[in-house]
């Protein structure tokens, strides 16, 4: 299908009746298939299939909801560089109704702490590498691939029993769902609150340009 066609014919009836009552289960599903694949700069590769995202994201869901005490609405930043355990991550925010932040690992602890200002998150997720930067800032946090410091180990997190279907967070397509910053290279950064139907377009399309 051409783009132009598609902007033309565009319905969000159509959208909705392709997604069902609940976006999420196109997206969070059981299935072999890869949901997940990534290789870094040795060509080492490492993948997730539907199923194995879906099994850590509710494990994942649970610790936050219970021990960092994550609801709807809450922020729920990452500081990490295109990893799996990122993945695992926004997915688990999709469960629980809260709105991701994406930080990138250049940015200083003065840059960070600006564009987390506004809405303290009330986790992140951070490389281990990245730990000495955040340390002070934040009470919640998540290391990965080990555990650094007082941080709590990815390991660990995802070690919790799953998260039911029945207790997912009720959302709705004009929830927000994530937390974007501008650069801020030219004036001071401004953030910007995503919803959730941006989420469900890049799906659309992914299945339709196939």
């Amino acid at each position: 299908m051409k783009y132009e066609e598609l902007v033309r014919n565009f319905s969000w009836n159509e959208v909705k009746n392709y997604f069902g009552k609940d976006f999420r289960d196109k997206l969070i599903r059981d299935s072999s298939d890869t949901a997940v694949f990534r290789v870094d700069s040795k060509w080492d590769k490492e993948s997730l299939s539907y199923s194995q995202l879906k099994d850590k994201a509710q494990r994942l869901s649970a610790f936050l909801r219970h021990e960092f005490k994550v609801k709807k609405g809450d922020v729920v930043a990452c500081l990490a560089s295109k990893k799996v355990e990122q993945v695992v991550y926004l997915v688990s925010s999709w469960i629980l109704g809260a709105i991701y932040e994406p930080l990138f690992t250049a940015f200083g602890p003065a840059a960070i702490e600006m564009r987390t200002r506004d809405r303290k998150p009330k986790v992140i997720l951070a490389q281990d590498d990245q730990y000495d930067k955040i340390k002070d800032m934040f009470n919640n946090i998540i290391t990965f691939p080990g555990k650094t410091g007082n941080s709590v180990s990815f390991d660990e997190a995802i070690s919790y029993d799953r998260l039911r279907r029945d207790e997912w967070e009720k959302i709705s397509y004009d929830d927000p769902s994530g937390l974007q910053y501008t650069s801020g290279t030219t004036r001071y950064s401004q953030n910007h609150l995503l919803k959730n139907k941006p989420v469900v377009l890049v799906s659309v399309s992914s299945d339709l340009f196939k």
